[in-house]
């Protein structure tokens, strides 16, 4: 396999991480390990679904206010990295600050530099109050069967309530959150089922959304397979996780699904030391085997949802 110019930048950042233990950690509600966020823009469609066996996510898009205009805006669907990163960083500050109101206006900033050695110029810092407002402004469902006879709906909206600065005759374009707060059962939810990851990983992964999705529910599965021959998962059931909004209905589609999905998960084992062996390609799929968790030294707190 070519490596690309992203590979070299994914290696040289997690070369750290097969030889020390992490300094720092990420946590992620676990819900989000199901089911995936858009991986590109959605256009003008209000509504996003993407299924994982019997477990499903429903995004709806929402409106806010122009504060120039005063009339109300369709916010699009968040997608791509920058609001996953946005949900991971909420997350983390919640967990350690152990409250869900989060400064975010300062502590985004200081996440993107500090922790992700990320550009935080002014192109990029307007990329993520465009993903903030969307994601902020969605519906987030989370659907799943808890038995036979029971369908759960569950309200995964992250956030409640944003307090915005820079409401001046100046700068009335440029509204950017100052704090942000997670919404009661979510929160409640979130301290109970908050996810522990390496944040040198996350760091190594914050430029392909797909490799995200893969080492946060690599992270949340491989712990959890008890087959002593492993557990297969087909190419079309990752293609229902993974496959965003790409149309995986024929052979050749999955073939260029499946070589899509190679490649980003090669990013993602790259970063999380303990699937080297735990991961095969094998006919018509993936043979997942047991791996610890990525983070050793936390039992990781994990949703009791159904298996895919």
């Amino acid at each position: 396999m070519t490596l690309r110019p992203i590979d070299f930048k994914v290696t040289d950042k997690v070369a750290q991480i097969w030889t020390e233990d992490p300094s720092s950690l990420a946590f992620l509600h676990a819900v989000f390990t199901q089911c995936s966020l858009p991986y590109r823009s959605q256009g003008d469609s209000p509504v996003y679904l993407r299924e994982n066996g019997t477990s499903s996510l429903m995004l709806t898009a929402g409106y806010y206010i122009d504060p120039q205009t005063r009339k109300p805006v369709f916010a699009g669907l968040p997608y791509g990295s920058k609001p996953r990163l946005v949900l991971l960083h909420a997350c983390t500050e919640a967990v350690k600050r152990k409250h869900p109101e989060i400064p975010v206006g300062d502590s985004l900033t200081g996440y993107l530099r500090n922790d992700l050695k990320a550009n935080t110029d002014g192109r990029t810092l307007k990329g993520y109050k465009d993903q903030l407002r969307r994601l902020a402004r969605a519906s987030v469902t989370f659907q799943f069967k808890k038995d036979d006879q029971t369908t759960v709906l569950q309200d995964a909206k992250p956030f409640s309530r944003l307090e915005l600065w820079g409401e001046g005759p100046d700068n009335q374009a440029e509204l950017w959150p100052s704090y942000v707060t997670l919404g009661d059962e979510f929160f409640r939810s979130l301290s109970e089922h908050a996810m522990p990851l390496d944040q040198r990983a996350i760091a190594a992964l914050q430029h392909n959304a797909r490799a995200l999705d893969l080492y946060v529910w690599l992270a949340h599965r491989l712990h959890r397979v008890r087959q002593p021959k492993g557990q297969f998962i087909s190419w079309e059931a990752l293609a229902m996780q993974f496959g965003g909004s790409m149309k995986v209905e024929t052979k050749l589609q999955l073939k260029d699904f499946s070589r899509e999905l190679i490649r980003s998960l090669t990013q993602a084992m790259k970063a999380y030391p303990a699937t080297e062996k735990a991961i095969k390609k094998v006919r018509g799929g993936l043979r997942l085997y047991n791996a610890p968790t990525p983070v050793r030294t936390i039992s990781a707190q994990v949703v009791p949802l159904p298996k895919s």
